[in-house]
């Protein structure tokens, strides 16, 4: 693979979503091409991926952005048109896909571009067809073609003209079927006047109207291309482009080269596609198909088949278009008619309206030889702008471009000449608009409108060479130098766009290297502040704030740097100061100095080297000053001035504490001065001895004794006091014994210590007022405690607690054996105790009488009556409450399972029972409503299925096993089914209550009616018809209410499942695929859930194709019914399910998925147009089809008389096993 876009394509390997790129299909210089697969299912895509490489480029981080500003808008518009061809095409799958036009499944917008999801077509282009055989016969062609043009209309029909048709363009398929594949340049018709990025043709293949994207283009755009692709085709020559032969140099005819090989009306409708004139040129397909093939359009554009044709002639499936296909799914009057075709989705084909003729150019007038010659050179390259007749002026969008009035006699080549420099300059052509203008400066060299457009066209092409110079200069990271050029530039072309943009971007880049470069500077400063060179650092950071004066690192470390300094030079001051102060002999105004500046900086080394000297000079001086007050106390001691010593001697500690001489002499004065002061406590513990403080006075005592411990007389009084303090603390213990007793409340234990204190003391007047305290404390407490009893007796009476409660009273008498309360008390729980025994003998008699698996109603009035009674005894009873609760819920069960079962009258009889007992019951209100919902029939009967896991699909040697029928264990939780399908009744009450119009009535899909059977339509017996509908599914057999209904979609079993939810408040819905069969099998691992005895079995089973009704491959048997059977009619499967297999295909709520991925296991989402899973088989169904394994499918729009559902309920807990 080459191209433009090859270096710039995602690698092999790399994941687009889900997808897995395995192979680079092309590249161009719009977009890459991949193949990719599918990592979760068996699928394989061709994904396109816009990447312009004009405009973006792909970035290392896989994003897509614009190469500059510049460039952007341009990016962002063909971003707009390339998802707008992704919409077309996948507009062109809706609602039902062409299989000869490529089918985009879906678009994204993803990493800053978009990609294009397209189904994978496998083929040879056929370009390459025609480079290996040269030409193609007629009817290979014809068969080609057919196809083709049906695809060609269709997409004319929704207004999209296609712009680039081309052998290259046209896959064929193996079968030889065509695929018209690259709507890359395809647009609206309605925007013809749009010029378009992806506007890209192929020259020799483009219609005039195209070359320069001027003029109506339309339908007859397209049948050029296809015209000259079949000129190629039949005379093996490449058509010559629409220029070259408006040069004169015209395309020889495909009827004058090949009338002896093809027919001659086939080869002059190519003749005609192939007209310059779009007007001479068929304007629709459906017209050129008229001459080309002598044909009409096909009715439909493509079937809408569910089922691949594998099969051979017994196979039976819901739709399929092939005439050896199997009959058993076909109904006629005889068994050898042809089965249905496939399911098809009609409607008529639009055709495009034709160009608009008022618009068209006039062709070529008479002008002079010289100058046609020069016009139609010219003519070739700019289309249609010449004649046009507008008057040129300078487009808005080119600035700064000003023109002089031309003259009155200016020469017409000078204007047309500046006419075609606008065109190409207003289309981007700058180097073809200088040449325009150069030509015409040489026919009229003085013309002032073309010097002053040559001179702004000679800025803009300096301007432009400016830019690559700028561009260098970014990629060497000269900024300064671009700003150089930038403003150069400017000066010469002021506001050119460009260099404007160019400048924003360089002033960006420029700002980013300074920050760069501060950030530098910014390391090297912090590095130069570690070493505490301050200055340096601040010259670096001054110097970073220069190239990036908002960076707040470096602001922020100026600020820190300044702050620093400040403190420096402060600190500077500090020391010369003290050295100042020490100098005058103030050492410790000098220490406060110096500690001031070790506040600011601790670790500063001259601070504390002063600090050491002052200290030292200053504990000199201490000593000198210490020995002179020494002197002195001395003289003091030996004056007799003790305290005056003693106040020089801790003077002089003060100063020089390690002095010995200080400290002896102090010892001396201390020594005298203590034993007159032993005298003098004595004489003051005398006196307090006499006042009877026994206690102070043994305190100076003790401190007297401290100054002289010897002292006799000290020690005698001191003797005498301690034998008064004995006597007095052992009264004084008793009493605080008796006191601490007291506040424990222990009573006569205190009155015991009491009364020892008093026979040591008999008439202590504390002892005595304590005791009468304690006395009465003693009878208070006993009140206290007996009215305390008797209030947790009333507490336990009320919990039912009697016996208990009793116990307590029978205590407080004990403590107060005549208080009256507790006499009286007494005798109301005995009786209490009384009526509790008759209250339980009654509740166990209610009990034996109600069990939990009582279900009796006889019972369970009885039991209501017992336990009534034993409200009589005790309203507050909880047990018989309980007792009652019982019975209702019991009820409630009752009335429940009747419901269940079909029993309305069983039922009501229970309800009203409940309603009597219990008419808050929660239950009652839902019971009464579902009784509703049954009186008015909405509730369907279900069938509850348990929870478990199967062996879902078929195995290998299963007779008619398909290929999607994979064999896997799958587990299912427990659900609600429908015990039948839904019926006709039950569809018709639904339709009543909403006025609701099924798609057949409505026509969805663009058909109206049913498929079904109608002999009386000729050749379609089966197929579509507008007369049926879930009313008349059958023309041929009545529709009852018993019958279950058909002719619905899946869009219309939805709209029923909702309805029914709305109305009964419970949610129904179908099944899905994995139910559906779990069900169906009923826990059988067999083809079907009846015994294998032989096919005869099976019209017991269901309604199925037999031979009796003859049916080709249908069972060996005759199940008695031609047509669909009434619900219910033949025998159910182990679980009570019926017609699970037969009578009618059933919907599921699943996406078919042929490797069952596991969507079979989910419902598909409402909004998906994906195929939806059918199973069970129908009335018309043979052996292959009615198998629990079987798997069918069709779009949630189609329509069947042999298709029906069955609803199904999700069972929030587990059922039992059915």
């Amino acid at each position: 693979m080459s191209g433009p876009g090859k270096e710039s394509a995602l690698p092999i390997g790399a994941m687009i979503e889900e997808f897995r790129i395995v192979r680079i299909l092309g590249a161009g210089s719009f977009g890459v091409v991949y193949q990719c697969d599918n990592t979760y299912l068996d699928e394989t895509v061709a994904i396109k991926e816009f990447l312009p490489t004009d405009l973006a480029a792909r970035m290392p981080n896989g994003r897509i952005e614009p190469l500059s500003e510049a460039t952007r808008e341009g990016f962002d518009w063909a971003l707009e048109r390339f998802l707008q061809e992704a919409k077309t095409l996948w507009g062109l799958g809706h609602p039902v896909p062409h299989r000869n036009i490529v089918r985009v499944t879906r678009y994204r917008e993803l990493n800053g571009s978009a990609y294009m999801f397209m189904q994978f077509e496998r083929g040879q282009p056929l370009s390459d067809l025609l480079e290996e055989r040269g030409t193609l016969p007629f009817e290979e062609l014809r068969a080609i073609l057919l196809p083709l043009l049906d695809g060609l209309e269709r997409v004319h029909s929704s207004g999209i003209v296609h712009r680039d048709i081309k052998p290259g363009n046209i896959l064929i398929r193996s079968d030889g079927s065509p695929v018209l594949i690259d709507f890359g340049s395809a647009r609206y018709v309605a925007k013809s006047g749009e010029r378009s990025v992806f506007a890209t043709y192929t020259p020799l293949y483009a219609a005039l109207e195209q070359h320069q994207d001027v003029g109506e283009q339309g339908p007859w755009t397209d049948i050029y291309a296809l015209g000259a692709t079949l000129y190629r085709a039949v005379t093996g020559l490449p058509p010559k482009s629409a220029s070259q032969r408006l040069l004169s140099d015209p395309q020889q005819p495909a009827s004058d080269l090949c009338h002896d090989r093809y027919p001659e009306s086939f080869l002059q409708a190519i003749d005609q596609a192939c007209a310059l004139d779009p007007r001479d040129r068929p304007q629709s397909v459906a017209e050129w198909r008229q001459g080309l093939l002598g044909t009409r359009a096909a009715t439909d554009y493509a079937p809408t088949i569910v089922k691949p044709i594998r099969r051979g002639p017994a196979s039976a499936t819901i739709a399929e278009s092939t005439a050896s296909s199997r009959r058993t799914e076909i109904r006629s009057a005889t068994p050898s008619t042809t089965r249905p075709a496939a399911a098809v989705l009609s409607s008529p084909t639009a055709t495009s309206p034709g160009p608009v003729r008022s618009r068209r150019p006039v062709w070529l007038r008479a002008i002079g030889p010289s100058a046609g010659l020069i016009l139609l050179a010219l003519l070739a390259a700019t289309g249609w702008h010449w004649w046009q007749g507008r008057t040129v002026t300078p487009p808005t969008r080119l600035p700064n471009l000003v023109l002089p009035d031309p003259l009155p006699d200016r020469p017409s080549t000078a204007t047309t000449y500046e006419r075609l420099a606008m065109a190409h300059l207003e289309q981007g052509q700058l180097e073809r608009s200088i040449e325009l203008v150069e030509l015409g400066l040489a026919s009229t060299p003085r013309d002032q409108r073309l010097l002053a457009l040559q001179d702004y066209l000679d800025k803009q092409r300096y301007a432009r060479k400016l830019v690559e110079k700028i561009e260098r200069a970014i990629r060497d990271e000269a900024f300064d130098e671009g700003l150089a050029l930038i403003d150069e530039g400017l000066e010469t072309v002021p506001g050119h766009a460009e260099l404007t943009a160019l400048r924003e971007r360089v002033m960006t880049l420029r700002k980013a290297q300074r920050r760069a470069q501060a950030e530098t500077l910014l390391g090297q400063a912090q590095a130069a502040q570690e070493r505490g060179d301050l200055d340096a650092a601040l010259a670096l950071t001054t110097e970073g704030l220069r190239l990036s004066p908002e960076q707040a690192a470096l602001l922020s470390m100026r600020s820190e740097l300044l702050a620093l300094k400040v403190q420096q030079q402060r600190v500077d001051s500090l020391l010369t100061e003290a050295r100042t102060l020490l100098d005058q002999g103030a050492l410790d105004e000098a220490l406060d100095q110096i500690a001031e500046g070790l506040s600011i900086a601790p670790e500063q080394a001259d601070l504390m080297r002063l600090r050491d000297d002052i200290e030292a000079k200053r504990k000199q001086a201490h000593r000198v000053e210490a020995l002179a007050l020494l002197e002195r106390a001395e003289q003091a001691f030996a004056q007799g001035q003790l305290p005056e010593g003693l106040d020089r001697i801790d003077e002089g500690l003060l100063q020089q504490s390690e002095l010995d001489a200080l400290r002896s002499l102090r010892s001396r004065v201390a020594a005298a001065t203590g034993r007159q002061r032993s005298d003098e406590l004595l004489a003051q513990a005398r006196d307090a001895h006499g006042r009877g403080d026994l206690y102070q006075s043994l305190r100076l005592l003790d401190e007297a004794l401290k100054l002289t411990p010897g002292h006799a007389e000290t020690l005698t009084l001191r003797s005498e006091i301690e034998t008064e303090l004995e006597q007095r603390g052992r009264v004084e213990q008793i009493v605080a014994e008796a006191r601490e007793l007291l506040r424990k409340q222990a009573f006569d234990e205190s009155l015991a210590w009491l009364e020892r204190g008093l026979r040591l003391v008999p008439n202590e007047p504390e002892l005595l007022r304590l005791r009468d305290l304690v006395r009465s404390e003693r009878q208070r407490q006993l009140a206290q405690d007996t009215a305390q009893l008797l209030e947790r007796a009333r507490s336990l009476a009320a919990e039912g607690k009697l016996e208990q409660a009793l116990a307590l009273v029978d205590e407080a008498l004990a403590l107060s054996p005549k208080a009256v309360p507790a006499i009286g008390y007494r005798r109301e729980l005995q009786a209490a105790l009384d009526r509790q025994q008759l209250l339980s003998q009654t509740l166990a008699e209610c009990e034996q009488r109600l069990t939990a698996d009582t279900m009796d109603p006889g019972q369970l009035d009885e039991a209501a009556e017992c336990f009534e009674r034993a409200l009589t005894l005790d309203a507050g009873s909880q047990r018989a409450a309980a007792g009652l609760q019982q019975v209702a819920d019991a009820y409630a069960r009752i009335a429940s399972e009747a419901l269940r079962r079909g029993a309305p009258e069983d039922a009501d009889l229970a309800i009203a029972a409940l309603k009597a007992l219990q008419p808050s019951h929660p239950g009652l209100t839902e019971l009464e409503g579902e009784r509703d919902l049954i009186r008015r029939r909405l509730l369907p009967p279900m069938v509850s299925v348990a929870a478990g896991c199967y062996a879902m699909g078929s195995p290998a040697d299963e007779p008619g096993r398909e290929a999607d029928e994979r064999l896997h264990e799958v587990c299912v939780d427990a659900f609600m089914l429908g015990k039948y399908e839904v019926t006709v009744e039950d569809f018709a009450r639904f339709v009543d209550a909403t006025d609701y119009r099924s798609d057949a009535e409505r026509g969805v899909g663009g058909q109206y009616g049913c498929w079904t059977f109608d002999r009386e339509n000729g050749d379609s017996t089966w197929g579509y018809h507008v007369w049926a509908s879930w009313i008349t599914p059958n023309k041929y057999q009545e529709s009852r209410s018993g019958h279950p209904v058909s002719c619905v979609s899946w869009n219309d079993a939805m709209a029923y499942a909702n309805w029914l939810s709305k109305e009964t408040g419970r949610r129904f819905r179908l099944p899905t695929e994995a139910e559906w069969e779990y069900a169906a099998r009923a826990g059988e691992r067999s083809t079907r859930y009846w015994p294998a005895s032989g096919l005869e079995t099976a019209c017991r089973n269901a309604s199925v194709a037999d031979t009796g009704h003859a049916w080709a491959d249908g069972f060996d048997c005759d199940d008695r019914h031609e047509w669909v059977a009434p619900v219910g009619t033949f025998a159910s499967n182990p679980w009570g399910l019926f017609d699970m297999l037969g009578n009618l295909w059933e919907w599921t709520c699943s996406e078919y998925d042929a490797a069952y991925g596991g969507i079979e296991k989910r419902c598909a989402p409402a909004s998906s147009d994906a195929p939806r899973v059918l199973r069970g088989g129908a009335w018309n169904s043979g052996p292959s089809l009615v198998r629990a394994a079987y798997r069918n499918r069709n779009f949630p729009e189609a329509r069947y008389s042999f298709v029906g559902f069955r609803l199904a309920q999700d069972l929030a807990a587990p059922a039992k096993t059915p």
